[in-house]
């Protein structure tokens, strides 16, 4: 397997695509995802979004963020059955990823941090 068949297929599989930003402790409200992002910043680098420096790899909030949501929240396709007759998705509410990320504005608070995610997470039902 080529290495960029390697890439796109990690990338699917983690639900998230990888950037080259950047982003720093202050541009996120969570003690989780401070910590990951503390834990991996590196000397010299400056944030995407606001400038500050030391700043960590967004892949690193990328993949706390996301394994986040799959704790809370599960795949639509799976346990729950769609009737296109009946509206959709029968018994449980469901959420795009744009829309399920949005909620999370009072955690990624960076200026454009929330659609840097928002971009990088793959849609899912």
């Amino acid at each position: 397997m080529g290495r960029t068949k390697a890439i796109l297929q990690e990338q699917d599989e983690q639900g998230w695509s990888f950037t080259d930003q950047l982003v720093c402790v202050s541009c996120v409200n969570d003690e989780a995802i401070e910590g990951a992002i503390e834990a991996a910043k590196e000397t010299g680098s400056r944030c995407s979004f606001c400038g500050e420096a030391p700043a960590a790899p967004l892949d690193v909030l990328l993949e706390v963020f996301v394994n986040g949501l799959r704790n809370e929240y599960e795949n639509a396709l799976v346990g729950v059955s769609w009737d296109g007759r009946e509206g959709g998705f029968q018994w449980k509410p469901t959420w795009d990823t744009w829309d399920l990320v949005g909620q999370f504005d009072d955690v990624l608070i960076g200026e454009g941090l929330l659609d840097a995610v928002r971009e990088a997470v793959h849609d899912i039902t």
